[in-house]
């Protein structure tokens, strides 16, 4: 899947991303079963998919958000996934934080073959 070069609007609450980390940080990469109010997120991020391997900078690809809380993000896929975890870059793009994440729900978006992606966080993660 290609993408055309696309301008990113980051607008990431330095708060909320710190939240993000603090309740992984509790959470000790367990799984998080308390509910968290989802805030609607309609902007671009950095996600790749994880295939048993850490990707790469130049694996991530701008994906647009719906929404997103401290406990997880949901996006749109081009199609129905073919992984079940995937990496995602949160914030400002000179400085990303990276998070796993889990896939934890699937919404098919009408004909056109777009999913909806509900992800839950797993652990903040390094990317070289």
């Amino acid at each position: 899947m290609e993408f055309a070069e696309t301008p990113f609007h980051f607008e990431l609450p330095p708060e909320l991303l710190e939240n993000i980390i603090i309740s992984l940080k509790r959470a000790g990469g367990r799984r998080e079963r308390r509910k968290s109010v989802r805030q609607r997120f309609p902007l671009l991020q950095m996600m790749a998919p994880f295939y048993r391997k850490m990707p790469k900078a130049n694996q991530f690809v701008p994906v647009l958000c719906y929404d997103l809380s401290t406990a997880g993000v949901a996006f749109y896929w081009p199609s129905a996934p073919d992984f079940s975890k995937a990496i995602l870059g949160l914030g400002e793009r000179s400085q990303l934080t990276y998070v796993a994440a889990r896939v934890v729900r699937k919404v098919d978006c009408g004909p056109n073959g777009r999913v909806l992606l509900g992800c839950e966080f797993v652990d903040r993660v390094g990317v070289s």
